[in-house]
């Protein structure tokens, strides 16, 4: 049935005129024939981004590897896969429980639970729910993945079953492998390359479970680790490559969508950034890793045979060639940034992912050898890994990756790794060990002994003021580095202030009650504003004003209620909804 108003091609008349996404699905469409390797220039390009300036983006995923300015690494990027599929056991681990049953309560947790938890969009969660089963349905393989990746889900949320969970998911992901090893030694074709797509991204979300898999807190080598996950899902890119740009007008589409959303259609906003999860000088981030990458003296690489042995193609790398390749992940890095800011909040792990679609063989192998370049954007890309944090397959992973990224960088390079989340995490570790009850208790007991032994609620209000003067100065002072470029650790002065300025004077309920209401009333209200502001002010001015609004505001405020608190409290009913303040004080 034809859809109202759609002249059925991708993307639509409609919605390119009224600058939405086109969600059309073309039906029917015949995907490549003839051999799966075989290239032609009329066939549409590979699935990885265009290699645009650093002002635009590609409109689709559609781009020509070789534009990029050398051919994709075929036979490295498969190996990463294959490594790890031989690394996997031949044997099946043997399963002791009642199959039956057991494989019918993973399912229905597959199709009830997990597959909300593997992305956010709800026309993906049904690619999950439906077509991937359907699929498993004649193919032995995917459906032995789907349990896998359920009874991992099922270690995860239910702690006191972890071990039969564990054993289930590694008895399914072993039978799936052994019949997964035997088909990709063959070429995929259109009667099979659906099925494999969805298994070879159940490959990856298992890769990423490495840490439940274990059933440990941690990941055993977080860069390892992570370099295991980067050369599986180029390896699958690889293997997948001369279908992916088919995937777009097949039932899988959602499935690239929810990733890849920026389209020719989509009319980019300035405003974006100020509503998405990355740092609000990502794009100055950037621009000092192209100037690093720049200056970098890359080393001249020596291979272990003997020159005379060395074809021409298998001869070291120059530094140029070095640079390059580091150039072109550093483009992929502002691709995945690119679709992370358009997604807001909502941003799925492929999106964090993407940026493993760039990585050579010699880039990963720097990575795990601890060069400092390597490590330098790998600790940058833990500012896109930690959007998905709270994901339940890399929950924790970006802090975990960063830490072993300090420990083992060279001293003189850590600098560039900012020490991001010290300013944070000393400002608040300050604001609630001596700034917040503790201190305000101290003020009042003071105060009270000056009034008589009586305590009254203004007492507790004269911690406020230096908290509105530290917080002003660290709004101003945020504004004015990012916007100046100044060093790194001006911002983390700036952070310091602001968390240090979280003190709280009530205790009890009424604490929980000043942060429900008026932080949150900020957090709504701000975002309505910000971004058109500092689009038109400029971060300094747009800072700046807020920090003097908090500080003309904030002692007006106090003020008032110092003033005039004892009358409005005689005035004012006592609340039913709350004990009196003071009812436990001696």
């Amino acid at each position: 049935m034809a859809v109202p108003n759609c002249d059925e091609q991708y993307p639509c008349t409609n919605c390119t005129k009224h600058a939405i996404q086109c969600s059309f699905v073309e039906r029917g469409v015949s995907t490549p024939t003839g051999s799966p390797y075989t290239r032609s220039e009329s066939l549409v390009p590979s699935y990885v981004p265009s290699p645009l300036n650093v002002e635009s983006y590609p409109a689709t995923p559609a781009g020509n590897s070789r534009a990029l300015g050398h051919d994709q690494p075929k036979a490295e990027s498969r190996s990463g896969l294959l490594q790890f599929l031989a690394d996997s056991p031949d044997e099946i681990p043997a399963l002791n429980t009642d199959d039956w049953a057991s494989d019918l309560e993973l399912m229905h947790h597959y199709c009830t639970v997990t597959c909300n938890a593997l992305t956010i969009r709800e026309d993906s969660r049904h690619i999950w729910r439906v077509v991937a089963p359907v699929e498993g349905y004649s193919n032995k393989y995917l459906m032995h993945g789907i349990l896998a990746i359920s009874a991992l889900h099922r270690a995860y949320l239910f702690p006191t079953q972890k071990e039969k969970n564990i054993k289930a998911s590694s008895y399914h992901q072993a039978a799936a492998l052994k019949e997964f090893r035997e088909l990709i030694s063959f070429p995929i074709d259109p009667s099979n390359w659906q099925p494999v797509f969805c298994f070879a991204s159940m490959i990856t979300l298992y890769i990423c479970a490495t840490r439940i898999r274990l059933g440990e807190d941690r990941w055993p080598a977080p860069i390892s680790n992570m370099v295991e996950i980067f050369s599986a899902v180029t390896g699958l890119q690889t293997i997948m490559e001369p279908w992916l740009p088919s995937l777009r007008r097949t039932q899988f589409a959602p499935i690239v969508n929810c990733v890849w959303i920026e389209d020719e259609t989509l009319i980019p906003s300035p405003g974006t950034l100020q509503q998405s999860l990355l740092p609000p000088d990502i794009h100055v981030r950037i621009s000092q890793l192209h100037q690093f990458i720049d200056d970098y003296p890359f080393p001249q690489m020596q291979q272990p045979q003997s020159h005379q042995n060395l074809s021409a193609s298998d001869e070291s790398p120059r530094p140029h060639d070095y640079r390059t390749d580091y150039k072109k992940s550093l483009k992929f890095f502002e691709h995945s940034t690119r679709q992370i800011e358009l997604a807001g909040p909502h941003v799925e792990t492929g999106m964090v992912l993407l940026w493993a679609y760039s990585l050579s063989k010699q880039f990963r192998d720097d990575m795990e050898a601890c060069h400092p370049a390597a490590l330098v954007m790998l600790g940058h890309w833990c500012v896109l890994l930690h959007t998905i944090n709270d994901s339940w397959l890399l929950k924790g992973t970006s802090l975990q990756l960063l830490e072993e990224i300090e420990i083992k960088i060279h001293p003189s390079f850590r600098e560039w790794l900012g020490l991001l989340f010290l300013g944070l995490f000393l400002g608040t570790f300050l604001s609630e060990i001596g700034c917040s009850g503790r201190l305000s208790g101290f003020i009042v007991e003071k105060l009270s002994k000056r009034n008589g032994n009586i305590r009254i609620p203004e007492m507790r209000l004269w911690l406020a003021y230096p908290a509105i003067l530290v917080s002003t100065v660290g709004s101003i002072a945020w504004g004015v580095s990012i916007d100046k470029n100044y060093h790194w650790i001006v911002d983390q002065v700036a952070f310091f202030l602001s968390t240090l300025s979280t003190v709280t004077n009530y205790r009890q309920r009424a604490c929980v009650t000043f942060y429900a209401v008026c932080l949150n009333l900020s957090a709504f209200i701000n975002p309505i504003f910000i971004a058109s502001w500092q689009e038109s002010s400029g971060r300094t001015w747009t800072f700046t004003a807020q920090g003097l609004i908090i500080l003309a505001g904030g002692c007006v405020v106090f003020g008032v209620l110092h003033k005039f608190g004892a009358w409005m409290r005689v005035k004012a009913l006592q609340p039913s909804w709350v004990n009196p303040e003071f009812d436990m004080d001696p």
